[in-house]
């Protein structure tokens, strides 16, 4: 059961970089969506990614714990989905917007993210954080 809801959710992630390409376009980051942009932990932030994503995004991933109450491995699994979608959701998202693929999948031409840079090798910077905090959840309330 923990192993469909959890590709339940990373299919929605799926379905949101759609949706995401689809608003934002050539205009990655929503650099042109209306709103504020600050810096938040230490990550520039727009106010439509905020909503979406802080807001919006864990309601919704997080809604069958309203339905089934408290239950820690489930927490776990929505959790772990949640952090992974992100990141799957991010990939996708370059794979799939005609204005960026892979080949501008990278420091140069997606200004809006922080990334690590090892060598020739470049990672968004979230990537690395969000598979750490999925190990660590996954650590704590699913195994």
């Amino acid at each position: 059961m923990l192993a469909t809801i959890f590709l339940w959710v990373i299919a929605g992630f799926i379905a949101l970089a759609f949706l995401e390409t689809t608003i934002e376009g050539r205009y990655g980051g929503a650099v042109k969506t209306k709103g504020w942009s600050k810096k938040i932990f230490g990550y520039k932030i727009r106010e439509y990614h905020f909503w979406l994503w802080y807001v919006a995004v864990p309601i919704f991933v997080f809604s069958p714990l309203i339905a089934t109450g408290w239950n820690e491995k489930l927490f776990g699994a929505l959790a772990v989905a949640y952090l992974l979608g992100g990141v799957i959701e991010d990939f996708i998202y370059f794979l799939v917007n005609p204005y960026y693929g892979l080949k501008k999948w990278n420091s140069r031409n997606a200004k809006w993210m922080s990334w690590f840079k090892i060598g020739k090798i470049e990672i968004p910077k979230f990537y690395v954080r969000n598979i750490i905090a999925a190990i660590i959840a996954w650590l704590i309330f699913v195994r």
